[in-house]
């Protein structure tokens, strides 16, 4: 009689899990309950799932060794149907929930990589936003005098300029108050501002205009005075008109020895159609004439003018 009692008791230990083991498991399954985020960011209570309505579970199941995870509401689903748990089905479970935990190890810690990089991302552009609006960079001063300067940002779309600085050739170095140090300027054409007034434009004055076409001294002088005027267009456009106006000279001059040219070819080829003439090339050649299109043997006009030919008169063409 006490011998077969050691060894049904054994047999039971072997074969079922006794109530207070199941309560440690319920234990742990609490803990599962409580998500990655709240407990590492928030000193709350944990919040616990709700757990589903027996419903919609059909039947308790044994579980496979070989089932990859255990999600904590079937685990506590099991757990209050189920009296006893056989060895092989609390390591499935065991294996269940260990898995479970490393995925949610894994995808909290992605998370936290992926928020962080936005977060710093964000704060970069805070900063730049901050310091390129409070304060003015160097060299450059507020535009007051500019409200149509522009900054193309792409898609048709414009910016006003903040700051502006002088470059060369009619340029300018501008920043939207939107931007920092670590932007780069845009480099966009100024012209000079209209002033606008109730009176009426007046043309400019002879007297300037000779100052425009000047001698460099001079028209040296004249830019060095507009630069020290608050519209920085003037000066601009007071160079662009010397350049322009440098560039009709010479086009003009190439019109002129091109007229030239276009003059000596036109007596040249005037004097090889008075020579033809003279051969009789057109009664020689009289044979060749149903070459050419009957519609293009008009008689040619007599309004050329007189051309001295070798001490005769020629019609030019």
């Amino acid at each position: 009689m006490h011998s077969n009692t050691p060894s049904s008791a054994r047999n039971a230990s072997a074969c079922t899990i006794d109530r207070p083991c199941s309560h440690v498991c319920s234990v742990i399954i609490n803990i599962l309950y409580t998500p990655m985020s709240d407990a590492n960011m928030s000193n709350k209570s944990p919040r616990k799932s709700p757990p589903d309505s027996p419903a919609s579970y059909h039947a308790p199941r044994t579980l496979a060794p070989n089932d990859p995870h255990m999600s904590p509401n079937t685990v506590a689903t099991i757990l209050a149907t189920q009296s006893s748990i056989d060895a092989i089905t609390l390591c499935s479970i065991t294996k269940g929930l260990v898995e479970t935990i490393k995925e949610r190890e894994e995808r909290h810690g992605h998370q936290l990589l992926t928020a962080h990089d936005h977060y710093q991302r964000l704060e970069d552009k805070l900063a730049d936003y901050e310091e390129g609006y409070c304060t003015t960079p160097d060299g450059y001063k507020c535009n007051v005098n500019y409200p149509d300067l522009k900054i193309p940002i792409g898609e048709g779309l414009y910016r006003p300029a903040k700051w502006i600085k002088m470059a060369d050739e009619g340029m300018v170095l501008a920043y939207t108050k939107e931007q920092g140090p670590k932007s780069d300027p845009y480099l966009i054409p100024i012209h000079a501002a209209p002033v606008f007034s109730t009176e009426p434009i007046d043309p400019i004055p002879q007297w300037l205009h000779q100052l425009l076409i000047s001698q460099s001294a001079i028209f040296h002088m004249l830019t060095n005075a507009a630069k020290k005027l608050d519209n920085w267009g003037i000066a601009t456009d007071i160079t662009r008109y010397r350049e322009y106006n440098d560039k009709l000279a010479n086009i003009n001059t190439r019109i002129k020895q091109l007229q030239a040219k276009a003059d000596s070819v036109r007596i040249a080829k005037l004097l090889c159609e008075g020579r033809l003439e003279a051969a009789r090339a057109p009664k020689q050649l009289a044979h060749m004439e149903c070459l050419v299109p009957t519609f293009m043997r008009r008689k040619r006009s007599n309004d050329r003018p007189q051309v001295a030919i070798r001490g005769g008169w020629k019609r030019q063409a």
